[in-house]
């Protein structure tokens, strides 16, 4: 079976860019350098949460920020589903599968 695409684009909040693809097993949410996702601003975590791919699809995990999906508080892992909204440090992202044919 062929690959789906996964992206995020941010919707709200500061950061490098405004969209992401999800290349890695791992992608860290941060101001760290090693982030893929980068917070912009003074007082942002070095890491704020990570997204890993888990067989097929992916989940976000807070760590040590708050961190919502479509509005509810998580703690540790979530699963996430296409169109999911991340709130994280300021920054909420819309998570995308773009399934292969």
């Amino acid at each position: 079976m062929p690959y789906a695409q996964t992206e995020v684009r941010v919707v709200a909040g500061r950061s490098a860019q405004d969209e992401y693809t999800l290349a890695g097993v791992t992608s860290i949410i941060g101001k760290t350098e090693s982030a893929q996702i980068k917070l912009k601003g003074w007082f942002k975590p070095k890491i704020a949460a990570a997204l890993a791919r888990k067989g097929d699809g992916y989940t976000v995990t807070s760590m040590g920020a708050k961190t919502m999906v479509n509005g509810q508080r998580i703690a540790g892992r979530h699963d996430l589903r296409d169109g999911d909204l991340i709130e994280v440090s300021g920054l909420t992202l819309e998570f995308h599968v773009k399934r292969a044919h």
